[in-house]
């Protein structure tokens, strides 16, 4: 019977700035690849796939499995990462999984201990989620930076504010935290997360509001 873990999987953000993609086997990437800012994310995803698999001198029917981001991010990532990855299952036969990105940026080899995983969601807004060794302490949240600042307030011993795209924006909280960014991009994060067992059987979007946005206040 063949090795799970020596399957290659195919991982899919559309969820955060860009996007990213990558291609990991056995606890390695083999491949990564970030979107085109100027492009839109639809026009070239599967132009960027076909990308990817080529760098790595490989084909659609290497790929064992998919794994996507299901936020959170932009909806209207989340949606077209998702479709993807669907038709691509589809296509091959093969399962998708989904993974939560804060999950994702949480479960990263490289820490342990209490984690804030966040991510910058547009429009000025950040979404985090505090983990306690891999668990959630927390459920999603998204707000302004003064929001988590607020919220980090109400935190009880040391954690780690485990980013992805906020180095510019944690000055004000650089000495009161072990700020760290991933060395990996969210795409291998997400296929790190789904080889070792943070996948989850559904692919429901993790859909975040600014509580003030619904409300108007800016």
């Amino acid at each position: 019977m063949k090795d799970p873990n020596d399957q290659i999987i195919l991982a899919i953000e559309t969820a955060v700035a860009a996007g990213s993609l990558a291609l990991y086997r056995n606890g390695e990437v083999l491949a990564e690849k970030s979107g085109d800012p100027q492009i839109s994310r639809a026009a070239d995803l599967l132009p960027n796939i076909d990308k990817l698999l080529r760098s790595a001198n490989l084909e659609l029917g290497d790929i064992g499995s998919v794994a996507v981001s299901l936020g959170p991010g932009s909806y209207t990532g989340i949606r077209i990462g998702i479709a993807t990855a669907l038709g691509l299952g589809r296509s091959m036969g093969q399962s998708v999984m989904g993974v939560s990105l804060l999950k994702a940026i949480a479960a990263d080899a490289s820490i342990d201990g209490r984690v804030i995983a966040a991510v910058p969601t547009g429009r000025e807004d950040i979404a985090w989620q505090v983990f306690d060794n891999g668990s959630p302490v927390t459920e999603p949240q998204v707000g302004s930076f003064h929001d988590i600042i607020a919220a980090l307030s109400d935190l009880h011993g040391p954690a780690t504010f485990h980013h992805y795209g906020l180095s510019d924006r944690l000055n004000a909280i650089g000495n009161a935290l072990n700020v760290t960014t991933p060395d990996l991009s969210l795409a291998a994060l997400i296929a790190s997360a789904a080889a070792r067992g943070h996948a989850k059987p559904h692919l429901t979007p993790i859909y975040l509001i600014n509580p003030a946005r619904s409300r108007n206040l800016f």
